[in-house]
Formats: structure tokens, C-alpha cells, sequence
């Protein structure tokens, strides 16, 4: 969420209050095995698993089932944190899919894409 302070500066605050605590455990999980940052274009795949729903009937839509691109969001900042990659604008290609399971969590795979670096524009 934008918002503007009394000098006229503008900040960001998380809409959800558990985005920051979810992103911190990401980050953790994440430091131990970035080891340099990647550079160039990557492509990064991300699975949601999330916690199944109380009622079969709210599947797939509901304000509590959380916007696939938020968490993606959410995904980007954490891999820059942790050192995984520098910048979230090298990510050419992102696939980002939400499932439901009895296990939560996230699924990550990045890689680069040389196929970008590779592509003839002619």
C-alpha cells in the first residue's frame, strides 16, 4: 500500500500484515544457499502451495486465498534479500502457479535464461 508522509515523501507499507513475517522466512530458508547473486536475465518458477480451504465450495476464489501475484511479489523480494539474484527487473520470465495442499509452502527455481541473451531480433 502507497502512502505519503507529512514532508511529502512517499512509502510503502504491506496491505498484509503477515507478508513481512512470511517474506522473513523465505529470506532465512534462502541465505544458506545463495552463495553470489546471479547476474543477467533469470527465469523463476514459483509453486504455492496453500493451506486447504474450510469450505470445498470457496475453491478457487475467495478474499482469503491470496492474490497469486502478491505472493509472487513477495517471492522476488525475498531472492534479492537473501543474495539470490541483485534485482527483481532480471526476472524475464516468471511463472507463478497457487495450489492447495495439506503442505504450505513455496516451491523456487531459478535459473538463467539464456535463451533471452541468446535471441536473434532480426
Amino acid at each position: 500500500m502507497l502512502g505519503r508522509r507529512t514532508d511529502g515523501t512517499s512509502f510503502m507499507r504491506e496491505a498484509n500484515n503477515k507478508a513481512r513475517p512470511w517474506r522473513s522466512v523465505v529470506i532465512d530458508a534462502l541465505k544458506p544457499i545463495a552463495t553470489e547473486p546471479l547476474e543477467g536475465a533469470v527465469r523463476v518458477s514459483l509453486i504455492f502451495s496453500m493451506p486447504m480451504l474450510k469450505k470445498p465450495k470457496q475453491h478457487p476464489i475467495t478474499r482469503s486465498s491470496y492474490d497469486v501475484d502478491k505472493l509472487a511479489r513477495n517471492i522476488l523480494d525475498a531472492l534479492t534479500l537473501a543474495g539470490v539474484i541483485l534485482d527483481d527487473s532480471q526476472v524475464t520470465t516468471l511463472i507463478a502457479k497457487k495450489e492447495y495442499s495439506e503442505r504450505p509452502g513455496v516451491s523456487i527455481q531459478v535459473e538463467p535464461y539464456l535463451d533471452y541473451v541468446n535471441r536473434s531480433w532480426d
